[in-house]
């Protein structure tokens, strides 16, 4: 069971962190899959509360607003922290907007040119402070590979590691899967560049005409970052099918011609279907492991047959 605060806890956190025992507390509606949010108001300030078990995470978002908010909508860190039992707390100014998988499918058109020029505004020239490859440390700067590839074939290792108790009764899926996959590898640029990790759906806030928060850098580091925008693994999931298909279907028009784009957008795919299941199955959620499994055979075969 995920730990958490009360209510009352949360209302006496936030009440110290504004100055005003009279703050106002609401959950947020889309809260994160791996933190609480809400929204809390008192001395003359608003800003958005968060509750999690990652100080990390939040030391990222930190690094985030002074690397790239000058040009994205990245929300101010004013203070983030530890509590008791291992929960950590992240206050930031509030934004306005509802996340992405919220828009309806006509917001979510007029929207996704935003989502993609914003994806654009992430190459900056604070790369040059960067080395490695892979999730970046916030304190060093640097990722834990020494090439994207490295990055890639991590994902390999970890799957080796499946219990042959759910790999046995399917073992020629996943053979087709994990041979496929390390081959695609080959088809990605070792170049740096920076990724968002996690980008579009519910940490990306907007209007109709605007995009007003671009949240969570947890999982920011350094790759290709057609990772972000070409994917389709998600769309099999309604409640961000309509916004992850518009966003690739546009990186299609906008980018189909880069060297080996499908490629590309095929191995990232593969490569978040097979972390998924390798999270499913150290938490004992078979039946979503054998649906990823079944997502990313049916991305092989629709590269196939549009071959």
């Amino acid at each position: 069971m995920r730990r958490s605060l009360s209510t009352d806890q949360v209302t006496a956190l936030a009440a110290r962190l504004l100055g005003d025992k009279h703050v106002q507390v609401a959950p947020v509606k889309t809260p994160g899959m791996e933190t609480r949010s809400f929204r809390i108001a008192g001395g003359n300030r608003t800003g958005c509360l968060r509750i999690g078990s990652n100080l990390r995470s939040f030391h990222k978002d930190a690094w985030a607003k002074t690397t790239f908010g000058k040009v994205l909508p990245v929300p101010q860190v004013w203070d983030y922290g530890e509590l008791p039992n291992r929960l950590t707390y992240c206050l930031t100014s509030w934004a306005p907007g509802r996340t992405l998988q919220d828009l309806t499918a006509d917001e979510i058109n007029r929207t996704t040119p935003l989502v993609f020029d914003a994806w654009t505004r992430l190459q900056t020239d604070a790369i040059d402070t960067t080395s490695g490859f892979g999730d970046l440390d916030p304190d060093t700067l640097a990722g834990p590979y020494t090439s994207h590839h490295d990055r890639l074939r991590a994902e390999l290792n970890d799957a080796r590691k499946w219990p042959t108790t759910w790999t046995e009764p399917r073992s020629s899926a996943v053979s087709e899967l994990l041979e496929r996959y390390e081959t695609l590898i080959e088809a990605c640029p070792n170049d740096r560049a920076f990724i968002h990790g996690d980008w579009g759906t519910n940490n990306i806030l907007g209007t109709a005409d605007r995009l007003t928060a671009i949240l969570d850098w947890e999982a920011a580091g350094i790759g290709d970052p057609l990772q972000d925008i070409a994917g389709r693994f998600w769309a099999f999931w309604p409640p961000v099918s309509t916004c992850v298909s518009a966003l690739a279907s546009y990186a299609d028009q906008q980018l189909g011609t880069l060297p080996n784009y499908r490629e590309r957008a095929l191995c990232y795919d593969l490569q978040t279907g097979i972390s998924e299941i390798t999270e499913c199955l150290q938490d004992d959620e078979l039946d979503f492991a054998e649906r990823c499994l079944d997502r990313c055979l049916d991305l092989l075969g629709d590269f196939d047959d549009s071959a």
